[in-house]
């Protein structure tokens, strides 16, 4: 389920789509903090407050199957599968 608020749906997407683009979490973080971006997260009390990205956090979100209408496009059968991992693209 998509949260109500556009600026949230926004930066996940912009998450998602950097993921796609840039190919790895570290990549995405430097993006953002590059840009002073901070990431949407929810408190105990279920309300939204805005983080600085870390890897755990961005991993968690992309690897969380509810955030999957939050990927730009369609998933089809033909995509490439990625799998995050602590190794990888080191």
């Amino acid at each position: 389920m998509k949260d109500s608020n556009q600026e949230v749906q926004d930066r996940i997407t912009l998450i998602f789509s950097a993921f796609l683009e840039l190919g790895s979490v570290g990549k995405v973080i430097r993006s953002l903090r590059d840009r002073a971006l901070t990431v949407p997260r929810r408190d105990r009390f279920g309300d939204v407050v805005w983080r600085v990205p870390t890897a755990s956090m961005l991993t968690g979100m992309l690897k969380n199957p509810a955030y999957a209408g939050a990927a730009p496009g369609p998933v089809t059968p033909g995509m490439r599968m990625v799998r995050l991992s602590r190794g990888a693209g080191r």
